[in-house]
């Protein structure tokens, strides 16, 4: 049995790959001496998402913390160290989001998820510059008396260093399943509310808007409420990842410490 992992961001830049091969083979299996370095024989039994993870550190050491640090998807959602894993499954190693090819047959693709129109209640991916009133527009009401917008633009100096631009990288089918998330909670916490997404992915330039979030309620409080909660959960939920580009370096943000967790919910969200 063979498994395809998709690779994103820094990890895809540290293996200079943005997808490996994971042969699966029966526990008695022997390693062969000439495997590759694309290759790493794991046992059927306990076939998970840790081992797997592990597995894919031990084949690359020079990327082992980076790899520790990530989640593995399965099916365009995260999986917990102790989930089964197959090779019927999508599976991607997702690096700590930043809040930057073809699917296989049956899976969402970017073209079934993804459209232009800014509206209430489904999130957007692209390329083009952000229209913020367009944004505003999708959840105007006449029963909402309050209306929140927050942007995320590109800032020129971050601790004392120049950035020059930033480019956003998405995996962009589980992205777009983590962005309608966070819009149905909205819809479900705080009812009668209206709330769009917008996320840039690509150059986005100093000053330009890479994320807008509108949400229109009855009142300010459930406005404002529900505006942090998209934007928070964004940052620590959608597979998005910034490479901030420096005049003498870049830089993929991200917690790296070990601490990142998408599965556990902070305490405010």
């Amino acid at each position: 049995m063979r498994l395809t992992v998709r690779l994103f961001a820094a990890v895809a830049e540290k293996l200079g790959t943005d997808r490996i091969t994971i042969d699966v083979a029966p526990v008695s299996a022997n390693v062969p001496s000439d495997v590759s370095p694309a290759d790493v024989r794991l046992s059927e039994t306990r076939l998970t998402a840790g081992r797997l993870k592990e597995a894919i550190a031990a084949l690359y050491p020079e990327a082992a913390s980076a790899v520790r640090s990530c989640f593995v998807a399965r099916n365009y959602a995260y999986a917990a160290d102790d989930e089964p894993i197959s090779s019927d499954d999508e599976l991607a190693l997702i690096p700590p989001v930043s809040g930057g090819l073809p699917d296989k047959p049956g899976g969402p693709s970017d073209d079934a998820l993804d459209d232009t129109v800014v509206a209430a209640g489904k999130p957007v991916l692209t390329e083009k510059s952000i229209d913020l009133a367009e944004v505003v527009a999708a959840v105007a009401d006449r029963d909402c008396g309050a209306t929140v917008l927050f942007v995320g633009t590109t800032r020129e100096h971050t601790e004392g260093k120049r950035t020059l631009r930033l480019e956003y990288e998405a995996y962009r089918p589980m992205a777009l399943r983590a962005m309608q998330d966070i819009l149905d909670r909205i819809a479900r916490q705080w009812p009668g509310s209206r709330a769009a997404v917008v996320h840039r992915l690509g150059v986005v330039g100093i000053g330009e808007a890479s994320v807008a979030i509108a949400v229109s309620a009855a009142h300010r409080d459930e406005a404002f409420a529900a505006c942090r909660f998209a934007i928070e959960q964004l940052k620590r939920t959608v597979p998005i990842w910034k490479n901030e580009i420096r005049e003498d370096s870049r830089e993929w943000k991200g917690d790296w410490s070990g601490s990142w967790n998408p599965l556990v919910e902070e305490a405010d969200a």
